[in-house]
Parts: C-alpha cells; structure tokens; sequence
C-alpha cells in the first residue's frame, strides 16, 4: 500500500494567520492515514494548541539549515541591509520550503526504498472537503515520480 505524506512549513506569523486554519481543517476533513509533519521556523509551538495526530519538527534544529541561514544571513532581500527590500534576492524567506521537503524526503528516503509519495501543502491552503487516500492516489497516476498541478 502507497504512502502518502504531506509536508507544510510555518512560522509564528504564518501560524497565527492561515496555518491554524489549515490545520484545523486538515483535522476536521482528512482521514487519518494521510500523515503531515509541519516544520517551523522562529515559532514558540508550545504557545499554540494545534492537533496533536500531526508531526511538528523546528527546522532551527536541523544543522544544515542553522550554517545556510548563518552563511547567507546578509541576502535576505536588503543585502544586509544596504539597498530597498527586492523579494527577488532575498534567499531566506523561501529557503524554510527547501529545507522542510529535502528533510522529509531524507527522512522517508532512510526509512524506506519505497516511501511513497511527499506532497508539499502551502500553509495558506484551508480544505472544505473530506479527503481519502483514494482521493489523493487517484490524483497521482502510477509509475510518475513527479506530478505538478
């Protein structure tokens, strides 16, 4: 039987405007067998009172993660601080998405040679409907490694 994992990723401002609702809804709506694990970023979790069946893993306690931000602390859209914000050189703020999936896939990868599927959620998505794993394998046609929708 296929896996199906979901991954998201958050911080504190993202999880008080949107994550919650996602949450929220992927509580209310999702069956149980389809798995998320939520990395954060510069989020005190414990402040927070999110669905206990998800995972939660701070991506400030993965090494690679903590030396790139350190190493490229200066590119966050500002060069340090010396031009106007430009969203297009600021390598950090998308950098959380990056780390999040390679680190669930490394994760599935050790575990298992055949892990199934990883399926990135936005943390500003909100699910209206019940979903199954029939639902979401019926999206993902056998024998792709990559579907883009």
């Amino acid at each position: 039987m296929t896996d199906i994992n979901f991954v998201t990723s958050f911080n504190e401002n993202i999880l008080k405007s949107t994550s919650s609702h996602l949450l929220n809804s992927i509580n209310e709506h999702w069956e149980p067998s389809l798995k998320l694990t939520c990395y954060y970023h510069d989020c005190k979790m414990e402040a927070y009172n999110c669905p206990e069946q998800f995972t939660y893993k701070s991506l400030h306690d993965v090494e690679e993660y903590k030396t790139f931000h350190d190493v490229f602390k200066d590119h966050n859209g500002t060069e340090g601080g010396k031009i106007s914000y430009n969203s297009k050189l600021d390598v950090l703020k998308w950098s959380h998405k990056v780390f999040a999936l390679t680190e669930k896939s490394f994760e599935l990868a050790e575990n298992s040679k055949e892990a199934g599927w990883l399926i990135w959620i936005d943390a500003d998505t909100y699910f209206k409907k019940r979903l199954t794993k029939e639902d979401v394998l019926f999206m993902l046609p056998e024998g792709a490694d990559l579907v883009l929708n």
